[in-house]
């Protein structure tokens, strides 16, 4: 027998995506009655989902069956919340292992989920442990029959980042798939983005060598804010064989990479397993993952992880050859200047204007962006008013320049503004010695059409897929 923890060792705190806490633990024997109230809270299509059968109770049979377990042959958890003082059962995950049949042991997966409860990520959860579980107690793989009429538990087993076989028959869906084993690997936080940057860089090289990709991989870490962990590398004897990255924008957007040579070995599952922890941790329920359009690995990564397709944008760069900058920009005068913490205010009510959105929510992110020492942000007038925003990712370290966010006030847009400012901060950045980027939505042919005119060229193109957390 694998060497099981105590089962109160496998408590967790869950936060939900409606902002309250759940407390995953394992079934103990004290809960006949709440599992007794559980049963009975769930729907009449909850209970046929979960039992294929239109039961009115649970018998003291299938309670002592449910709660007295061995933890290694069948395992169960439940999620719980605390109401009027009392903790009440809202999920319940388990997996009892099949009779032996050959060489690989294989257990049966099935969980329900209080209907209350729905979509806030119990279920997921609950299957990620069990699954957890069943691998460290050397299980396989895990089967489960599925109604077709049951969406939530089949999208949760899409969205698992397992290769699925599924079998139909009779209006229920038979879905079995491996676990395997975790890698040998370690998997661990980066705090700092140059603690891992050598064997990034080089995790990087040997890609990009195998691929041919063209563009930046999205890989270097952001800053991190506290308690948040933005990129985790796998390693094996030293050597970073994978990397998880995080980016916090508008939504948090991802992007993984395993060494070409060490693909298909569960590594990629554990640094997406990871990435969505951290992000359900932070109470997301969705991700963007990034996947360079000319990358084999990418979209059969985001397909196996469950993405769905939202759009592409073109990674673009400036070709000092090319761009329009040996003169002032003809037409009125504009002034330009960086601005600082004391704009803070001022610049919350110009992005606000210029991109319609909640005043209060662009003062608090312009008021990160001034405390970044690698973020910029420079301000455009004319006559003594702001007129035009746009931010730069400039690190001090870095040789790069990302161009984000250009906005316009709408009193001054068709007058050729956007493109004096995007002249006079491609000047100053140009004149550091900097490569100036950007990206563009692939369907956004006005930028588009600018961005070329400014001496911009396309380098590479990512897709953009909607991960659940």
């Amino acid at each position: 027998m694998a060497d099981m923890k105590h089962p109160s060792s496998l408590s967790q705190r869950l936060a939900l995506r409606d902002g309250s806490e759940a407390l995953v633990r394992a079934i103990r024997l004290d809960d006949k009655q709440r599992l007794s109230d559980a049963f009975h809270r769930l729907t009449g299509t909850s209970v046929y989902f979960r039992f294929f059968s239109n039961k009115k109770a649970l018998t003291e049979a299938e309670l002592e069956h449910f709660t007295e377990l061995d933890f290694y042959h069948h395992v169960g958890l439940v999620a719980t919340v605390f109401r009027g003082g009392q903790e009440r059962i809202v999920g319940v995950g388990r997996y009892v292992e099949a009779t032996p049949e050959g060489p690989e042991r294989v257990a049966e997966i099935a969980f329900a989920v209080d209907d209350e409860f729905h979509h806030l990520g119990v279920g997921t959860r609950l299957f990620e442990q069990i699954v957890r579980i069943a691998r460290t107690q050397g299980i396989g793989r895990l089967e489960a029959d599925v109604l077709l009429d049951n969406m939530g538990m089949l999208e949760i087993f899409r969205h698992s980042g397992y290769s699925l076989r599924t079998t139909i028959g009779d209006g229920i869906a038979n879905v079995s798939f491996s676990i395997g084993r975790e890698p040998p690997g370690r998997l661990a936080p980066c705090s700092t983005a140059g603690e891992c940057a050598t064997g990034v860089g080089l995790l990087v090289a040997a890609s990009q060598e195998h691929e041919g990709l063209d563009g930046t991989l999205h890989l270097e870490p952001a800053a991190p804010r506290a308690g948040e962990t933005n990129q985790f590398c796998y390693s094996e004897d030293g050597v970073v064989l994978g990397v998880v990255t995080l980016w916090s924008g508008a939504s948090v957007e991802l992007a993984a990479l395993v060494h070409p040579a060490h693909r298909r070995k569960g590594i990629g599952r554990v640094l997406l397993e990871t990435a969505r922890a951290e992000c359900r941790r932070r109470g997301l329920s969705t991700i963007l993952l990034v996947s360079e359009e000319s990358s084999f690995a990418g979209p059969s990564f985001a397909q196996v992880g469950g993405g769905r397709y939202r759009f592409s944008e073109h990674l673009m760069e400036v070709d000092p050859a090319t761009a329009p900058l040996a003169s002032a920009p003809p037409g009125e005068s504009m002034a330009l200047r960086e601005a600082d913490v004391g704009d803070s205010e001022a610049l919350g009510h110009l992005f606000s204007v210029c991109f319609d959105d909640p005043e209060e929510w662009r003062r608090g992110q312009v008021s990160a962006w001034l405390r970044d020492p690698g973020q910029r942000i420079y301000i455009g007038s004319l006559d003594g008013q702001a007129v035009a925003v746009l931010r730069a990712g400039a690190p001090a370290n870095s040789e790069t320049a990302d161009l984000n966010t250009l906005g316009v006030h709408p009193a001054f847009r068709g007058r050729g503004v956007g493109r004096r400012m995007l002249e006079h901060v491609l000047r100053v950045l140009l004149g550091e010695g900097r490569t100036v980027r950007i990206e563009v939505q692939t369907d956004n042919e006005k930028a588009l059409s600018l961005y070329l005119s400014c001496g911009f060229r396309i380098i590479t193109t990512y897709r953009y897929y909607e991960l659940r957390t």
